[in-house]
């Protein structure tokens, strides 16, 4: 037993003195570095001079693509192209193309002209040369100098090393603000490729989604059936004439799909006919019923709904069970009476079928052909031609996906460009019950925000119609008195407008790096930040503003009274914009925005839906809508 014990502590000591090795050697181990540290330092070794993009090169093209647009416009003897070029500042782009010092800021300005929400912006000749403005901006601004260029992106690439380190966390905002100017700068200069997939990848989840009930979704294309036809034709040498009634509901059902969505259009009715009929001098009179089941299903494809992706129908099916009724026979000779009597007898289940086959390719073709001249009227406004204003402003169209089940429609869209951040993940909130249910990422926001006005310069004078082009009118918060001294605010070129959606709070920053007012001039950047929460007051929801609007300059150690009065002249236009109470105000039925007055006249069946709940968390705010 003693040697047992002896041998037992023997083994322990051994065991012990293995395991107290293996931590000391583990814990000489150099530290495993993490996958962003690699792919970042990976993109620092790969990047390349020679991929930058050409000043030159990108001079030429943004000459052809003005020589095309001036061929186009035809100033000289077009009074309205000469129009045109005067509203683009044409004199200051062909200045500014043979210009040799010209900056990028230049070019990102002449191609603002370019991005507004006006008809004719959209044509071709046009966005040419706004997408050649744009990459003459990022030429002069990557190209012209590659050395300092490649050092500002090395430094990036560290500093992003650094902050991901500290701020492990997916949707800290700071987090994805430095990520996302990152993947700019690789972007416009060409560079990391590989980095730029991985980004991507890791920001890739759809980042807004909408939610439709089956209830909903049947309300708006929903509608009753009452048609009412002249019938004329011949059956067995029968002339009937006389009227058809069709009375019905037309209805959406949702088909259950994980890969497409799709839905059947239903129409169940009941079709009546009153007739009289002639065949060689007997007269007769009868009556049609039929009971009438047609569906057709419609597809929504993936990929491109808003795309240019057209919706799909299938065949039309249908089904009747008619029968018809004499109701009397008259001819002034009873022989004939009679004989005609059994002849109809006779021939009856041969003339139904006769009728039903000819009613049920009436009903077909008159089915088929609606259901097509709406599925057109549709296509044709989401089609590859329609959705103008992202033509005009450059935007890409939301790629999308859609589904279905039983009693749902779920669309899944990405409000991003190439360069863009999307969702890291999908909503977390549990999915409500709701006529129309619409989660949205804040990286839409601030997607939408870079595109349209980042690095864009705001004058008092323009602010009007530049809201008109966005609201449809000019809200009043945004009126301009007309004893105000002029001003400027240029907008932070990435990022100018942020959204916070966390613990229940919205807060919404805009970013500026300059203003102007008068003769005062402030070259600093600043933010201005108003917080909001959903409150129900009277049984409607509402953002109430928490706290005072908030201005902070980036520097902390600006001061000065030219500081201090921009600065309180800031809070008095903004304390307007962001109003205390949001969603406080109805729609004004009479001036509803653009879009909602659009799909009024398309959709009159659409009823008037409130918010009944809103939620913010993890980046993600949910709308649900009754």
């Amino acid at each position: 037993m003693s040697k047992i014990v002896k041998r037992s502590a023997f083994l322990l000591a051994l065991l012990g003195g293995f395991v107290s090795g293996a931590q000391g050697l583990r814990g000489q181990e150099t530290p495993v570095e993490s996958d962003w540290t690699v792919r970042l330092k990976n993109a620092a070794n790969e990047l390349n001079v020679a991929d930058l993009p050409d000043v030159e090169k990108a001079r030429q093209n943004l000459r052809t693509a003005i020589a095309g647009l001036e061929q186009y416009m035809q100033p000289a003897t077009n009074p309205n192209g000469a129009k045109w070029l005067e509203f683009l500042h044409w004199s200051d782009l062909q200045a500014a193309v043979d210009k040799p010092d010209a900056t990028a800021t230049e070019f990102h300005n002449l191609e603002a002209r370019f991005k507004q929400n006006y008809e004719g912006l959209e044509l071709a000749p046009l966005a040419k040369v706004r997408d050649a403005l744009s990459d003459m901006a990022h030429a002069i601004r990557y190209g012209k100098n590659s050395d300092q260029t490649m050092g500002l992106l090395k430094r990036r690439l560290e500093q992003l090393d650094d902050h991901l380190k500290v701020h492990p966390t997916t949707e800290e905002l700071e987090r994805t603000r430095d990520i996302g100017l990152l993947m700019v700068y690789l972007w416009e200069s060409h560079q990391a490729p590989q980095l730029r997939s991985f980004i991507r990848e890791q920001h890739s989840e759809s980042n807004m989604q909408i939610i439709v009930g089956q209830e909903l979704a049947n309300k708006v294309i929903g509608r009753p059936v009452h048609e009412v036809n002249p019938v004329d034709e011949v059956i067995l040498g029968t002339h009937l004439t006389g009227s058809s009634l069709l009375v019905g509901q037309l209805q959406c059902r949702f088909v259950p799909n994980s890969h497409s969505a799709q839905f059947n259009l239903i129409m169940d009715g009941d079709f009546s006919s009153d007739n009289i009929g002639h065949n060689r001098g007997v007269r007769l009179t009868s009556r049609g019923n039929a009971n009438v089941h047609v569906e057709r299903r419609v597809t929504i494809a993936n990929d491109g709904f808003l795309g240019g992706e057209r919706l799909v129908a299938g065949p039309t099916c249908i089904d009747t069970d008619f029968c018809s009724t004499i109701d009397s026979i008259s001819h002034r000779s009873q022989l004939v009476r009679k004989i005609a009597v059994k002849r109809a007898a006779k021939t009856k289940s041969q003339a139904d079928a006769i009728a039903e086959g000819r009613l049920q390719r009436r009903i077909t073709n008159q089915f088929t052909r609606q259901v097509d001249e709406q599925l057109a009227e549709t296509n044709g406004d989401i089609g590859a031609n329609k959705l103008p204003i992202f033509n005009r402003l450059g935007l890409a169209r939301p790629a999308s996906r859609a589904t279905t089940s039983a009693d749902k429609l779920h669309m899944y869209l990405d409000h991003s460009r190439p360069h863009q951040l999307a969702a890291t993940a999908p909503c977390p909130l549990p999915e409500p019950e709701g006529d129309l249910v619409v989660r949205l990422h804040q990286s839409v926001v601030m997607n939408y925000g870079d595109s349209v006005l980042g690095g864009r310069i705001i004058r008092s004078e323009e602010l009007p119609a530049l809201a008109k082009q966005i609201f449809g009118k000019v809200p009043e918060e945004l009126a301009r008195p007309e004893d105000e001294r002029p001003w400027s605010i240029t907008m932070a070129n990435y990022h100018p407008v942020e959204l916070e959606l966390r613990d229940g709070k919205l807060a919404v920053t805009v970013r500026l790096s300059r203003m102007e007012r008068g003769d005062q001039t402030l070259d600093e950047p600043l933010t201005i930040t108003a917080q909001y929460v959903p409150e129900s007051v009277d049984g409607n929801l509402q953002l109430a503003r928490q706290g005072e609007v908030k201005i902070a300059f980036v520097n902390k150690e600006t001061r000065g009274t030219r500081a201090v009065t921009l600065q309180a002249f800031l809070k008095g236009k903004f304390d307007k914009l962001f109003r205390e109470r949001l969603l406080d105000k109805p729609i004004d039925a009479n001036e509803p925005a653009p879009m909602l007055a659009s799909m009024r006249e398309r959709f009159p069946n659409l009823p008037d839906l409130k918010v009944a709940e809103l939620k913010m968390e993890q980046g993600w705010m949910q709308a649900v809508l009754r």
